[in-house]
């Protein structure tokens, strides 16, 4: 088959940006940095159950969220030749992953000496295992490697049939958990590799449906507070049901809900100075992801030595102040290293052949120009 054929069915690259969709992802990379912060400041010995319940509630949202819009800059990757698809991404991908996982080494065997909180190790072992696995903080990084590999063996089959297949397997997956969650501690990696069967629907909808997407985030506002509310809803009908098919569907059904009331609200607030500031972080999340787990870990210390566990009220606001503290670290960082000479801590050297030609540091690409914006939304042409 040759190469035109396999990529009929893949939406043509953008040569436009649509300024919400960063926003976005801005929106997706905060959650995310969110769960973190809680994940590594309650195992430090805060008091943050209110928290807690909150991030059980965006658990449906963040994650297909990232991968939505992950998806939708995909195209371009998705419609190039192999080589170029494993060069720009999958070797990328591979890459951070040997890079970051060492750091994380590094960062909990000399740096952060509890390893007992952080949920780490400091054998060298572990370290190479989650290179191979996905085990470490940074298992997107293999996801998406993934991720691209299916969608592009999948672009020589009907988008729908290859969003079928997709969807199918989120579901199937979250029904085996539903029954049997304990089924993902019996192979190691088994926790990653669960969410990218279930995860990969978001992102393959997102690549071959960008027009979808975008058109959900053009919806009127008020359609944001109802698939708010009706996620939240659904979620908690799965506490009143013990059927694990209907349940799958229904974590999914809240997934899409979730993730189509963020759209409209990151489109509505476009105009705004949040924002510009959420637009600012999107264009930058993967500087943002792959280095905040050692920062997390260092400033949940920092909590623990003031003694703000000392008070609820002083460890939701040290929370909070650490979330936009390691962004604005990560970034820092970023900037710094590259100052330095060290941006191959972000993209591939120049010795693999890839460097002049690197994505953007963040993990996608542009998104397809498939609808104008109108009313709040905005579309600026990249120079």
């Amino acid at each position: 088959m040759s190469r035109d054929s396999n990529m009929m069915n893949v939406p043509a690259p953008a040569r436009e940006r649509i300024d919400w969709i960063d926003i976005a992802k801005g929106v997706s990379i905060l959650l995310i940095t969110f769960l973190h912060v809680v994940l590594l400041s309650d195992a430090a010995g805060l008091a943050l159950w209110r928290l807690k319940w909150i991030n059980s509630f965006l658990a449906a949202i963040r994650l297909p969220l990232f991968f939505t819009v992950a998806g939708v800059f995909a195209g371009k990757s998705l419609r190039s030749p192999w080589r170029v698809l494993l060069r720009n991404k999958v070797l990328l991908y591979a890459w951070l992953i040997v890079i970051w996982n060492l750091v994380f080494w590094f960062s909990f065997s000399t740096l952060v000496t509890q390893p007992q909180w952080v949920g780490k190790t400091i054998e060298v072992t572990a370290a190479f295992r989650s290179m191979l696995l996905p085990l470490s903080p940074i298992w997107f990084l293999q996801a998406l490697a993934l991720f691209f590999i299916a969608g592009k063996l999948l672009a020589a089959v009907p988008r729908t049939l290859g969003l079928a297949f997709a969807v199918a397997m989120s579901l199937a997956t979250l029904g085996v958990l539903a029954k049997r969650y304990d089924i993902v501690h019996l192979v190691p990696g088994g926790r990653g590799y669960s969410k990218a069967l279930i995860y990969f629907a978001f992102f393959y909808a997102g690549a071959m449906f960008p027009a979808v997407v975008l058109k959900a985030g053009n919806l009127h506002f008020r359609w944001a507070v109802l698939l708010l509310l009706g996620c939240l809803g659904l979620q908690a009908s799965l506490a009143l049901l013990d059927n694990p098919a209907l349940n799958a569907m229904i974590q999914l059904a809240s997934s899409c809900s979730g993730v189509a009331a963020l759209l409209i609200g990151s489109r509505v607030i476009a105009p705004t100075v949040p924002g510009r500031l959420f637009r600012y972080i999107g264009r930058r999340t993967l500087a943002i992801y792959v280095a905040q787990y050692p920062i997390i870990a260092g400033l949940a210390w920092l909590l623990i030595g003031l003694g703000v566990e000392q008070s609820r009220l002083l460890s939701y606001a040290g929370v909070l102040v650490c979330t936009f503290a390691t962004i604005v670290l990560t970034l820092l960082l970023q900037r710094i290293l590259q100052m330095i000479g060290l941006a191959s801590f972000y993209r591939l050297p120049r010795w693999t052949g890839a460097g002049r030609n690197a994505p953007p540091a963040v993990p996608g690409d542009r998104p397809p120009a498939a609808i104008r914006e109108t009313g709040a939304g905005r579309c600026r042409r990249r120079s």
